[in-house]
C-alpha cells in the first residue's frame, strides 16, 4: 500500500469529496475526528448525502496495522440514523484485529 495512517486518512476523505462533493448528492461532513478501532489510532467521519432527495447519513471509521486498511461502515437514512447509532458503536467497539 505504502501510505502512512495519515496520507491514508487524507486520501480517504480526498476520494469522498472528490466522489460526492456535487450538488447532486448534497455531500456535507457533519464530524471528522481521530478515534480508536480495536484499540488502535483510528479516523471517523460522519456526513450526509442527498439524492433524489433520499437523505442517508454514513459513519466510516478505518484504522491501519500491518499495512492493512480495516474499515467499519455504518449507513441508515437520516432519520433513523439516531435509533442504530448506540447499537453501531457497540458492535464498532466489540471490532476485533487478530
Amino acid at each position: 500500500m505504502g501510505l502512512d495512517f495519515e496520507q491514508y486518512t487524507e486520501f480517504y476523505i480526498g476520494s469522498l469529496e472528490q466522489e460526492y462533493n456535487t450538488s447532486k448528492y448534497g455531500f456535507k461532513v457533519a464530524e471528522s475526528e481521530n478515534t480508536t478501532l480495536a484499540g488502535l489510532g483510528a479516523h471517523r467521519i460522519t456526513y450526509t448525502l442527498d439524492e433524489s432527495g433520499k437523505y442517508g447519513k454514513i459513519t466510516d471509521i478505518w484504522t491501519l496495522k500491518d499495512d492493512k486498511v480495516y474499515a467499519v461502515t455504518f449507513i441508515s437514512d437520516e432519520e433513523r440514523y439516531p435509533l442504530f447509532l448506540n447499537t453501531s458503536e457497540k458492535m464498532i467497539d466489540s471490532f476485533q484485529i487478530t
